[in-house]
C-alpha cells in the first residue's frame, strides 16, 4: 500500500508538471487534443484515487489504512447507485 501511495505521488507530480507546461503553452492552439484528453482523464483518475485513500483513512479508527474496507469503498465509488444497498451501508 505504501509503494502504491509513493507511485501515485510520483505520478501526480509528473502530471502537475505536464499541466503547468500545457498551461504555459495554452497561448498556442493545442495541436494534439487527444493528448490533452488523456492527461485530463489521468488527472481525474489520480484525484479519485487520492479521495478514495482519504475516505479509507477517515473510516479507520487509529489513522491506519484497513485494506479490508477497500473493495466496499471502491464499489461505492464506482458510482453504482445500488452499491450502498448491496453492501448494506
Amino acid at each position: 500500500m505504501k509503494q502504491e501511495i509513493e507511485a501515485l505521488k510520483a505520478e501526480n507530480k509528473a502530471l502537475s508538471i505536464e499541466a503547468d507546461k500545457s498551461s504555459k503553452q495554452q497561448q498556442i492552439p493545442v495541436v494534439d487534443k487527444e493528448t490533452a484528453k488523456k492527461l485530463k482523464k489521468r488527472e481525474l483518475e489520480c484525484q479519485a484515487l487520492w479521495d478514495t485513500l482519504k475516505d479509507l483513512l477517515a473510516a479507520s479508527k487509529n489513522n491506519v489504512y484497513d485494506i479490508r474496507q477497500m473493495p466496499d469503498l471502491l464499489a461505492v465509488r464506482a458510482l453504482d447507485t445500488k452499491a450502498k444497498r448491496k453492501l448494506k451501508i
